[in-house]
C-alpha cells in the first residue's frame, strides 16, 4: 500500500514540415511532368500508389504524398499539375495563290479560349493569305497557356499574253477559232497554280487564186 513512483524519459519528435516549393505545376505539349518531393526522407506515400522520391504525372489532376522521416513522423502536401497540347491539326503547306485554307485545333473544347494571331478567337480559322505566313493560336485553360504555330507558303499564280496570226483558223483550249481578238485559257503551271494564257489572234483570210482553163 506504500507509493512507488515510476520515472519515465519521454521524447518528443517534432514532426517534419513538408511542402512542395510550387503550388502548380505547368507545361506544354509534353507527354508527362516530374513532380519531386524532395530527399531527406524515409518513405514517401504518393495518391497514385507510388512510393518513390519521384514520380512522373502523365494526366493533369491534384497528387499528393505524405513523407515519414526516420522517426516515423509524417506531413504531407498537394500540388496541382496542368498539361496542355496544343495541336493546329494540318502541318505546315503551301497553296496557290487566292486560295484559302482551314486550320483546326485538335482537341476543341469550351473550356479553353482560344487566340490566334489574325485576332480571331474561335477553334478554326480559314484565312486566305496573299503571302507566304506564319499562323500562330494561343490556347488557354484558366491555369496554363501554351500555343502552336503553322507556316503557309503561297505560291504565285502566272500568266503569259501570246500575239500571233495565222491563215483562217487556229485550234486552241478545245475550239477552232476563225475569228480575231482575245482568247483565253487556264493550264497549271510548275508549281501546280493557275497560268493564265491570253492569245492575241489576227486571223488572215487566204487569198483566193483562179487560173482559168
Amino acid at each position: 500500500g506504500c507509493d512507488s513512483v515510476v520515472t519515465m524519459d519521454i521524447t518528443i519528435n517534432a514532426s517534419p514540415v513538408f511542402t512542395f516549393p510550387q503550388d502548380t505545376l505547368t507545361a506544354c505539349d509534353v507527354d508527362s511532368i516530374l513532380v519531386d518531393a524532395g530527399s531527406g526522407y524515409n518513405s514517401y506515400a504518393w495518391s497514385n500508389g507510388a512510393n518513390t522520391q519521384q514520380i512522373y504525372a502523365a494526366n493533369s489532376g491534384t497528387y499528393s504524398v505524405t513523407v515519414t522521416d526516420a522517426n516515423g513522423c509524417t506531413d504531407s502536401d498537394d500540388v496541382l499539375v496542368d498539361i496542355l497540347n496544343v495541336d493546329i491539326v494540318q502541318n505546315d503547306t503551301s497553296i496557290c495563290e487566292g486560295e484559302s485554307i482551314t486550320l483546326v485545333i485538335s482537341n476543341a473544347s469550351n473550356d479553353l479560349t482560344y487566340t490566334w494571331s489574325t485576332g480571331e478567337t474561335t477553334p478554326s480559322i480559314n484565312p486566305t493569305p496573299t503571302v507566304t505566313t506564319t499562323y500562330h493560336v494561343t490556347v488557354n485553360n484558366g491555369i496554363n497557356s501554351c500555343q502552336d504555330s503553322i507556316t503557309i507558303t503561297v505560291l504565285p499564280n502566272s500568266a503569259l499574253t501570246i500575239d500571233t496570226s495565222v491563215c483562217d483558223s487556229i485550234f486552241f483550249a478545245g475550239n477552232n477559232i476563225t475569228t480575231s481578238g482575245l482568247y483565253y485559257d487556264t493550264l497549271s503551271n510548275a508549281a501546280g497554280c493557275d497560268s493564265i494564257v491570253t492569245l492575241n489572234l489576227t486571223i488572215n483570210t487566204s487569198p483566193s487564186i483562179n487560173l482559168g482553163n
